[in-house]
């Protein structure tokens, strides 16, 4: 439960600030809300008190909302959030955020703030169980011939105190997977309810898909895949992947879709096909020859939306060689088109297969996709992570290199996201040894730190998920898959619910 209160008073303390402050400031009316410096005088910059979002045992998200007058002679030039134990709030490196305008990317800011209608800041590194005392502030300088001089320190004078939660940090065992044990199975979430299917079974190979409801605690059979390969037999190691409100330029209406394509048939033969399933009206759509996925066949790739792209690549194809490719998929297709794939950069660390992915959302394009893990054509397991980033509106973007994975390499683990923290578990390492610890990695402060082991069995191949629980509550989900080296005995069926 969120510990919310509010000081209400001027604080006037500042320290440690890195701008220096040359008590340049103008007096002028303002509310109750109106930004002050360290030595009491007002700005004209005012806003509501800000406000905490999000509460986890050692993060939180706080958000502001600020209004000024924009006057080219003393304007905003650097904003943020910050916090401290005590009351005494000061802008250092440390326990601030800090944002500008800053497109050339030196560092320092380049134009003046147009507008400061809400912006949100991730709280990192705090303690569990422990108050903090947060708010807003704005740095007010000139920027002449391209250089900046900073005037002026002023933060609000109403913080907000907030209560980072205890660690739940426990595994709870929930109602099995309903139909057989399997392994190298498909999950999503759709309105906070996790979706399994595909896989292989000690039967053979799947195409059914069931729907678990947290909730309730429930399972549900909720479709047949029809993209099954020959005879209709399923598939095992697919990708799928979930887009909401794709613009239908046809009747001009929003849909809900999840794409699933991809994986290895009883056969043995890795396909390219991939469907549509159509939330809204319930039912499948074949992406057609001109908008099916353009690469070759593969099995045990990775596929993640973000922002309203998808993105597919690595795995390994019929021959078992590793590809280092990846896809960008476009919904919003033309002339009866279901989409359309365009090639992307290579994946700069490398061909491999069955590495894992999570996305931490965030506002507009600061949202991003990891990669983390997997298995290269030489049989080198890894342990790396990387970072892929939307860089403009058509979701084209590049890779970089973040903090490695500190548990022991590996491949066939799961990742996903729980909140605004992804989290990596299970998997299989070069020693073929089954791992059961479990690892959450925080995108703010690049860090990894090491969570409570799954409570079952240690397994490779299972499947995850992380979803809103509710109001502030995040969970995630583990199950599936098998618990044995060889791949083919001992599939589980068990699902787990972690409380972060």
């Amino acid at each position: 439960m969120k510990k919310l209160f509010y000081l209400f008073g001027i604080i006037i303390i500042f320290s440690a600030c890195k701008f220096e402050d040359k008590g340049y400031s103008f007096l002028r009316e303002y509310d109750d809300g109106t930004y002050l410096t360290s030595r009491g005088v007002a700005k004209y910059i005012s806003g509501s008190p800000d406000s905490v979002i999000e509460i986890g045992d050692v993060y939180a998200i706080a958000k502001a909302e600020i209004r000024y007058t924009d006057n080219k002679k003393d304007s905003i030039l650097i904003y943020g959030h910050c916090w401290s134990v005590t009351e005494s709030q000061s802008v250092t490196d440390e326990n601030s955020t800090k944002f500008m305008v800053d497109a050339n990317e030196d560092k320092l800011p380049d134009d003046f703030v147009v507008t400061l209608d809400n912006y949100e800041s991730v709280i990192s590194n705090l303690l569990p169980e422990t108050p903090y005392y947060l708010r807003s502030y704005v740095i007010t300088g000139l920027i002449e011939d391209g250089i900046a001089t900073y005037l002026d320190t002023a933060y609000n004078p109403v913080s907000v105190i907030f209560e980072t939660n205890a660690p739940t940090n426990e595994w709870k065992e929930q109602e099995p997977f309903p139909s057989n044990q399997w392994r190298g199975a498909i999950s999503f979430v759709y309105k906070n309810e996790i979706y399994v299917g595909l896989g292989k079974s000690e039967f053979g190979h799947n195409n059914d898909i069931y729907k678990f409801d947290p909730k309730n605690n429930t399972w549900e059979h909720f479709a047949v895949y029809p993209g099954a390969g020959n005879n209709n037999k399923g598939v095992t190691n697919a990708v799928a992947f979930v887009i909401e409100d794709v613009y239908n330029p046809s009747n001009h209406n929003y849909y809900d879709y999840v794409y699933i394509g991809l994986g290895k048939t009883i056969d043995g033969n890795c396909v390219t096909d991939f469907w549509r399933w159509d939330f809204k009206n319930a039912n499948w759509v074949r992406l057609s020859d001109l908008s099916g996925y353009p690469g070759a066949g593969v099995e045990n790739a990775v596929g993640f939306s973000l922002n309203g792209f998808g993105y597919v690549g690595l795995g390994t194809g019929t021959s078992g060689s590793a590809f280092n490719t990846f896809y960008k998929f476009n919904p919003i297709g033309t002339n009866n088109l279901v989409g359309n794939w365009t090639q992307m950069p290579v994946f700069v660390a490398g061909a491999r297969s069955k590495a894992v992915s999570f996305v931490i959302e965030s506002d507009g394009y600061e949202s991003s996709a990891f990669v983390c893990g997997g298995v290269t054509n030489s049989g080198s397991i890894k342990n790396d992570l990387y970072m892929f980033r939307q860089n403009d509106i058509h979701g084209n973007g590049s890779w970089a290199p973040k903090e490695d994975f500190p548990g022991t390499p590996r491949y066939d683990a799961v990742g996903f996201t729980i909140g605004s923290m992804g989290y990596v578990g299970t998997g299989k390492t070069e020693a073929d040894t089954l791992c059961k610890d479990f690892w959450r990695y925080n995108p703010f402060t690049n860090k990894w730190d090491e969570r409570v082991p799954f409570y079952g069995t240690p397994r490779h191949r299972a499947v995850g998920a992380g979803l809103i629980y509710g109001d502030g509550d995040y969970r995630g989900y583990i199950g599936l898959g098998t618990d044995t080296i060889d791949n083919n005995t001992n599939y589980v069926n068990d699902f787990w619910e972690y409380r972060p």
